[in-house]
C-alpha cells in the first residue's frame, strides 16, 4: 500500500467514514492492543481536540442547550466537517451554517435563536485573534494612502474637508439580528467582563420577541476588545466609514445628526484616522 493511500485510510478512520478494513490488513495486534484499540486511541484523541476547540469558541451555545446536546452537535460537526487547515483557530468557522442549515434534523426548535448566538461568539472569537497589523504607510504618490491621526482632522482646509475619508479600526466586525442575542450571550457568559455594559438587561428575563440587535465588535486604540449594542443610525455610520464614504457624501446622508455621530465615533475608537482622497491630495 502506497504511504498516500495509508494516509487516506487513516483520516477516513478519525472521521469514521467507509471501512476500516484497509487498516486492519497491515496493522496488526501488538502486546499494546487490538488493531481497533489502537486505532481508536488516535481517532478519540482527534475528535476531543475538536470539541474542545468547539466548546472554547462557543461556550453559550454549549450553556444554552446542556453539555450532553452540544457534545452530539459537536460530534456530527466535526464528521461533517474535518479539520483542513493547519491552524486551528480557524476551525469552527462553518458551525453557524450547520446549525442553521440542519436546524430541523438537529431538533433545534426550542432554539431557533442558536445559529445567530453561534454567529456572533464566531465574530467575537475571529475579532479576538484577528492581526491588527496595518501595514507600512506609502507615500499617496506610490497608490497607498497615508492614514493621519485623528487629532489632526481640525487642520484639514476648509475646501478639503469634502474630500475627507475617514478610517475604522483594523478589527470591526458588524453583527445583526432578530433576536436579542447581545442579552442572551451575556447572561449565559461565564467570567465575562462585559455585563456592565447592559447590566440594566441582566436582571430580567430575556424577552426573544423583544426585537433584534445591532452589534460591533472592534478593538480600540488602545488595543481593548470591545462591543457595544447601536442605533440603526450608529451601525449606519460605522457601514458608511467601512465602505469609504468621503466626508461630503457622510455629511448629506447624515445631515443633523452629523456632528454628533462622528464625535461619537471618535470617542469610542471607531474612527481612528483620516485621509483626504487622492484625487484632491491634502
Amino acid at each position: 500500500m502506497k504511504l498516500a493511500e495509508l494516509q487516506k485510510h487513516f483520516i477516513d478512520h478519525l472521521f469514521e467514514r467507509n471501512s476500516d478494513a484497509g487498516l486492519h490488513s497491515i496493522i496488526a495486534p501488538t502486546y499494546y492492543g487490538k488493531t481497533d484499540e489502537l486505532l481508536g486511541i488516535y481517532k478519540n484523541s482527534t475528535q476531543h481536540g475538536l470539541k474542545a476547540i468547539l466548546v472554547d469558541i462557543f461556550p453559550v451555545c454549549e450553556c444554552l442547550v446542556g453539555e450532553a446536546f452540544f457534545g452530539q452537535l459537536t460530534k456530527r460537526y466535526i464528521l461533517q466537517y474535518p479539520s483542513s487547515c493547519f491552524d486551528l483557530g480557524e476551525y469552527g468557522n462553518q458551525f453557524p451554517q450547520f446549525l442553521s442549515e440542519n436546524s430541523e434534523t438537529l431538533c433545534l426548535e426550542t432554539v431557533p435563536y442558536l445559529w445567530d448566538v453561534a454567529q456572533f461568539e464566531l465574530h467575537w472569537h475571529q475579532a479576538l485573534n484577528q492581526s491588527t497589523e496595518e501595514g507600512v504607510e506609502k507615500d499617496a504618490e506610490e497608490g497607498v494612502v497615508v492614514v493621519q491621526p485623528i487629532g489632526e482632522l481640525q487642520m484639514v482646509d476648509d475646501n478639503k474637508q469634502s474630500d475627507i475619508q475617514l478610517h475604522p479600526p483594523p478589527v470591526l466586525r458588524f453583527f445583526e439580528s432578530e433576536y436579542p442575542v447581545l442579552d442572551i450571550w451575556l447572561s449565559n457568559k461565564k467570567n465575562t467582563t462585559d455585563k456592565a455594559a447592559i447590566e440594566a438587561d441582566i436582571g430580567a428575563d430575556i424577552d426573544i420577541t423583544k426585537g433584534g440587535v445591532f452589534v460591533l465588535i472592534w478593538r480600540d486604540l488602545s488595543f481593548n476588545l470591545r462591543m457595544e449594542k447601536v442605533s440603526d443610525a450608529q451601525m449606519a455610520w460605522v457601514s458608511a466609514i467601512k465602505n469609504n464614504r468621503s466626508f461630503g457624501e457622510m455629511l448629506e446622508q447624515f445631515q443633523h445628526s452629523f456632528e454628533e455621530l462622528l464625535l461619537w465615533s471618535i470617542q469610542n475608537g471607531l474612527t481612528i484616522g483620516f485621509s483626504v482622497r487622492s484625487n484632491n491630495p491634502c
